[in-house]
């Protein structure tokens, strides 16, 4: 039968176990992805060469020694926990004179080695982990602390809150986890929130990137956080020792808040530097109010009070030339690709010929610099010369214009050369759905405006994207074309002379 008293000051620790494995196993990954210390990485993602590229780690085979003391303690020695470490040392010494035989080296040349390996990476962990550390402490000390003061009638309801929190929480952390193994960027709110409301537009980049380490990652924790609170269902009816240790808890605040403010010692590796802000504050910093949210309503109040966009700009004009007047103008932009894998910034790859071809015989512009790593945006700053702080101002301008009787235009390139006679279309394998993005193209002025709905034939489904191959080809002078289709299409249009239509 388990116990029916327990210490009120032990309950918060109880219930947060389960996270505080899961976010040392989440910042654990994240460092030893990130981190020059951790050696070669694994030849590939199955789960033999991952084992042994962790046995490589010095540190690795310290804690799993460390680690197999603890079990071998808790089965063979249940009642005497001062047995663990000497067992955990013991099998360190072991390990290390069978090396040493191995290699014909000195014990003492093979243990100063393995130290020396593990305390690089170990010191780069313990940095990366000391707020999450301090994170869980706290959220302990005030669980504990609010059970110590509330009336017996509440605790059930209190605990079993407690304990779906964590569930929920562990959840969180798997959704961040996994994010960040399938990006490299670290996750925000705003994220999230964009998934939920956009779920079709993100499940093509979901299945693209689902692995079976990701979908544990993801679910694992509040799997073992529901698991943890079935175990310990007894807590909620629980009889709570009340022992004089609120001065020890008031001091434990203290430190705890004290350690959070602290500076954290620099590591000096970029790669592993934002990995010392804790999760659990870093994901509630990116719920809070940003300058983007102010920045998006001065764009509502702007346009209300002068029907233009804050960037507004009326001053751009072209001079044509008889050679423009003769001939088509095709600007080709490209997204989600650096420029080092291309022909044109690296002569000695031959990823883009054709590109390459083009950029020789036209205007190549190898120095852009867009306003933000999002796609509208990146078009408002290349067609318009303009550069809007946040792309919350640049669609949410859009999309209240559009709603006016007679929507104004984004002075831009395109308007421009529709000045000088130009007819002027805009091409895009895929939707404009995505954050009101084809109100930002319409309030540019395209004469004709084609996404992917336009130009798949009847009965073909959606081109796939999102890391997925395009496997459909759509007909032929639009679209996603085949290499041949594409460049026959731009010689034409490159060589003709006449009338100019796009």
């Amino acid at each position: 039968m388990p116990p029916t008293i327990i210490n009120v000051w032990s309950v918060g620790w109880v219930i947060l176990a389960p996270l505080a494995l899961w976010l040392l196993f989440d910042k654990s990954s994240k460092v030893l992805s990130a981190s020059a210390w951790a050696g070669s990485m694994p030849d590939s993602d199955d789960f033999v060469s991952t084992v042994r590229w962790l046995s490589s780690l010095k540190l690795f085979r310290l804690v799993f020694a460390l680690f197999a003391g603890y079990l071998i303690q808790r089965i063979v020695f249940p009642g005497r926990r001062w047995t663990a470490p000497l067992i955990g040392v013991s099998i360190i010494v072991l390990a290390v004179l069978g090396v040493s035989v191995a290699h014909r080296d000195s014990p003492l040349a093979t243990l100063s080695h393995w130290l020396e390996g593990a305390a690089p990476l170990g010191w780069m962990l313990l940095v990366c982990l000391w707020r999450d550390a301090v994170c869980v402490a706290l959220l302990a000390m005030g669980i504990s602390t609010l059970l110590a003061v509330t009336p017996a009638s509440a605790r059930w309801f209190i605990v079993r809150s407690v304990q779906w929190g964590s569930v929920l929480i562990c959840l969180a952390v798997g959704i961040e986890w996994t994010y960040e193994l399938a990006t490299g960027q670290p996750l925000s709110f705003r994220i999230v929130l964009l998934g939920a409301r956009h779920p079709m537009e993100f499940l093509p980049m979901v299945r693209a990137e689902t692995t079976p380490f990701r979908v544990f990652a993801l679910i694992g924790g509040s799997v073992l956080a529901m698991w943890w609170g079935w175990h310990w269902r007894w807590l909620a009816s629980a009889s709570l020792q009340r022992v004089p240790k609120l001065s020890a808890a008031t001091l434990g605040g203290a430190l705890g808040l004290a350690a959070w403010v602290a500076p954290v010692p620099a590591l000096g590796f970029v790669e592993a530097e934002r990995h010392t802000e804790g999760t659990l504050h870093a994901l509630y910093k990116s719920a809070l109010p940003s300058l983007s949210d102010e920045l998006r309503d001065e764009a509502q109040l702007a346009y209300q009070r002068t029907g233009n966009a804050r960037w507004h700009n009326t001053e751009m004009a072209l001079e044509p030339t008889d050679r423009a007047r003769a001939a088509n103008v095709v600007i080709v932009m490209m997204e989600s690709i650096r420029a080092s894998s291309t022909t044109m910034h690296r002569s000695e790859l031959a990823t883009m010929p054709y590109l390459q071809k083009l950029a020789n015989s036209g205007m190549w512009i190898d120095d852009m610099n867009a306003v933000i790593p999002r796609t509208t945006a990146a078009w408002h700053a290349i067609l318009t010369g303009l550069y809007p702080l946040t792309n919350e101002e640049t669609h949410v301008w859009a999309k209240e214009n559009a709603k006016a009787e007679r929507p104004r235009k984004t002075r831009s390139l395109v308007s421009a050369m529709g000045e000088i006679g130009y007819s002027t279309a805009f091409f895009t394998p895929t939707h404009l759905d995505l954050l009101d993005d084809s109100y930002v193209i319409e309030a540019m002025g395209f004469d004709r405006v084609s996404t992917m709905k336009d130009i798949l034939r009847p009965g073909e489904g959606q081109l796939p994207w999102g890391g997925r191959r395009f496997d459909r080809r759509a007909p032929p002078g639009v679209g996603v074309l085949t290499k041949s289709e594409w460049e026959t299409l731009v010689d034409r249009l490159h060589d003709q002379r006449g009338p100019s239509r796009l």
